[in-house]
């Protein structure tokens, strides 16, 4: 819950500031990630996991979101190049959308949770169905990580055809369901969780 990379003193660079939050970043990245294994982990078990790390990393995740915010709009004021000022506007959104994504995380792992309450169980279709979107997402944020550490711009079609190919599974996997309900296969009660999910997946994916 503290900063390690940034502080005041760099704002009278800001090359080495924005060199400085990049690094902020790439802990919200390896924070955000945690989160979502955890939380994938838990939808391919149907079994809560660690409460306590989800939580201790959410709550890591915030206030770096807002620190970091801050800190950007400090350096706003410096005086700053083009390419350093668009710099910061991307920041902003990255950092924005990690934040949302850990979001989604810590929702799955309440939905878990909530499930094993219920003692609710997803049937083998529904649960290999959500296996496959979770593996799906989670390849896409690693090759988003890359894309941003290593400036991979050549893999970005690669980026939009994955969020397609998530949508995609989210429209026929809700339809899949539907027929299961027909049939008896997955029961009714337990269709706002499987729904529950398929919708976090695709807003992570977006």
């Amino acid at each position: 819950m503290k900063l390690q990379y940034i502080d005041e003193k760099l704002l009278q660079t800001p090359s080495f500031a924005l060199t400085a939050l990049h690094k902020e970043v790439r802990r919200m990245f390896d924070l955000t990630k945690e989160n979502l294994m955890l939380s994938f982990q838990a939808i391919k078990s149907q079994l809560p996991v660690n409460a306590d790390i989800v939580k201790k990393n959410e709550e890591t995740i915030d206030f770096l979101n807002g620190s970091i915010s801050l800190y950007l709009v400090k350096l706003s004021g410096e005086h700053l190049g083009y390419k350093d000022e668009l710099e910061i506007g991307k920041l902003y959104h990255l950092i924005n959308d990690l934040e949302r994504i850990a979001d989604h995380a810590h929702n799955s792992t309440l939905i878990i949770e909530e499930m094993n309450d219920e003692n609710a169980k997803f049937s083998g279709h529904a649960e290999n169905e959500l296996n496959q979107m979770t593996d799906q997402v989670l390849l896409m944020f690693d090759l988003a990580m890359d894309i941003y550490l290593n400036d991979s711009v050549d893999k970005l079609n690669e980026l939009s055809m994955l969020e397609y190919i998530i949508d995609k599974n989210k429209a026929d996997f809700e339809n899949n369901h539907v027929n299961r309900l027909r049939t008896g296969e997955c029961s009714l009660e337990h269709s706002k969780h499987f729904y529950d999910f398929t919708s976090q997946l695709e807003r992570i994916g977006d």
